[in-house]
């Protein structure tokens, strides 16, 4: 996926029909464990960014000090987003929307932040 410069960029993960399944956190150390069952279809969608396994966002909530990231999500509504402000190429990489379930289910996304005179010339 192309995102100019400084341009909001959006990136949409869709989940549906989890059914009953289980959904688990991890720890050790500082870290902290959670293990809910899942009855009916509630998602609970987590955003990495792959380059450092650093976690942006778990349901709503952002566990980023960069403002820049925030998941977007309707109750109604299967999608979930992650929004970047103001992306930097240095933003380039892997982005991975994980569902914490078992077996776990993730969508893969490769951002390429371009600068303006790029994306108009790649195009």
């Amino acid at each position: 996926m192309l995102a100019a410069l400084e341009h909001t960029v959006y990136l949409h993960c869709r989940v549906h029909h989890l059914g009953d399944r289980v959904v688990s956190g991890g720890g050790g150390g500082w870290w902290w464990w959670v293990m809910v069952v899942v009855v009916g279809d509630l998602r609970v969608v987590t955003w990495i960014r792959k380059r450092d396994v650093h976690v942006l966002t778990v349901a709503l909530f952002t566990y980023t000090k960069d403002s820049r990231f925030t998941a977007l999500h309707s109750e109604a509504s299967n999608d979930w987003t992650l929004r970047l402000a103001s992306p930097q190429v240095s933003d380039s990489g892997t982005y991975e929307c994980q569902v914490s379930t078992d077996p776990s289910i993730s969508r893969i996304f490769q951002l390429q932040v371009v600068g303006e005179f790029e994306k108009f010339t790649q195009w």
